[in-house]
């Protein structure tokens, strides 16, 4: 009967291992990593900051484009940028960011519109 029981435990903890793996394939890449990570969380901020409902934002992570240390972030239509129109739809949106090597914003647009 043990052998039964313990059958069962590592069967599952296989199956949580199995699952713990796919959420973690399934959300690759939407996490900021490596050095682009504070530049990446003050564009996303700003955008935020830019827009009529910051909640409602939705801002996946996508690779810094910048060279030398500077960040350059561009979200295209596609891209999964989503932002609240007047009526409160969420629409597929576009923005761009470039920073300094420091991560301080030095251009900031959000659909097509210059914010800074």
């Amino acid at each position: 009967m043990a052998r039964k029981y313990s059958m069962a435990l590592w069967a599952a903890c296989v199956v949580a291992v199995a699952a713990v793996l796919a959420v973690a394939y399934l959300y690759r890449g939407t996490l900021p990593s490596g050095s682009g990570g504070p530049a990446f969380v003050n564009c996303s901020n700003s955008i935020r900051s830019a827009v009529s409902n910051p909640s409602a934002a939705v801002i996946p992570y996508i690779p810094n484009r910048g060279t030398r240390g500077d960040g350059y972030y561009a979200w295209t239509h596609g891209s999964g940028l989503r932002l609240q129109n007047e009526f409160g739809a969420l629409i597929d949106s576009t923005a761009s960011c470039t920073t300094d090597i420091n991560g301080t914003i030095t251009s900031l647009s959000v659909n097509g519109e210059s914010i800074l």
